[in-house]
C-alpha cells in the first residue's frame, strides 16, 4: 500500500453550465466511470507511477502486465494507493486548522490499512508530514534505515501497521535527486530480503 501527502485536485473544479456543485461532481464522476479501469488518465502521475514500481519489485515473479488489457490497468496494478490527508487546499496541503478539522472527520487511514492488511506500507509523505503522521498514528516511532538519512528514508513503527512501513519523499521530489531506484530497492530488500 502506498500513502501519499493528500490528493491533488480532490474535487473537479465546478462547472457554471450546471446547476449545482453536486451535478458538476456527478459529472466528473460519469467522465470517471467511462474511462475504464483505474482510469488511465491518473496513472501518469509519479505517484501512480511509483507505486506500480515498487509493487513490480516486490512482486518480481507475478504476473507481467496482460498485453490483452491494455496499458491502461493489468495484473501490476495490485497495489492500494490512499493519503494521509484526503483532502487538498486549492491544490496545496490544507491550512493546519483545516487540516486538523478533515483528519477528525474523516480519519479512516488506519482502517484501511487494518481492513486491507498490507505486508508493506510506504508513505511518500516526506518529513514535513512527520506530525500529521505521529497524529494520525499516536506514538508512532520514526526510526532510520542504515544507509540513508532519517529525512530520506525511515522506517514507521505502530501497532497498527505492519512490520514493513516506511516514510519517504514523494516520487517526484525523489526523481529529481535520482534517490527514487535506491530508495525502492532498499524498501524491497527490507521488505522480502535479496
Amino acid at each position: 500500500m502506498t500513502v501519499g501527502r493528500q490528493p491533488r485536485r480532490c474535487c473537479p473544479k465546478w462547472n457554471p453550465k450546471e446547476k449545482t456543485r453536486v451535478e458538476s461532481l456527478q459529472g466528473a464522476q460519469r467522465k470517471l466511470s467511462t474511462a475504464g479501469p483505474l482510469f488511465g488518465l491518473f496513472r501518469r502521475d509519479s505517484f501512480s507511477r511509483a507505486s506500480r514500481r515498487l509493487y513490480r519489485r516486490l512482486n518480481s515473479s507475478g504476473p507481467p502486465l496482460d498485453p490483452a488489457s491494455g496499458p491502461a490497468y493489468g495484473p501490476d496494478d495490485g497495489f492500494l494507493k490512499t493519503y494521509l490527508v484526503k483532502m487538498d487546499q486549492r491544490e496545496r496541503r490544507p491550512a493546519p486548522p483545516l487540516e486538523e478539522r478533515i483528519c477528525d472527520a474523516f480519519n479512516v487511514l488506519p482502517d484501511e490499512i487494518r481492513v486491507a492488511q498490507p505486508q508493506v506500507v510506504v508513505f511518500f509523505t516526506g518529513p514535513e508530514y512527520n506530525s500529521r503522521l505521529v497524529a494520525t498514528f499516536p506514538a508512532a516511532c520514526i526510526l532510520p534505515v542504515r544507509g540513508f538519512s532519517i529525512e530520506m528514508l525511515a522506517k514507521i513503527s505502530h501497532p497498527s501497521l505492519p512490520e514493513h512501513s516506511y516514510r519517504t519523499y514523494p516520487p517526484a521530489i525523489l526523481r529529481v535527486g535520482a534517490a527514487l531506484p535506491g530508495v525502492i530497492e532498499r524498501i524491497a530488500l527490507h521488505s522480502t530480503g535479496p
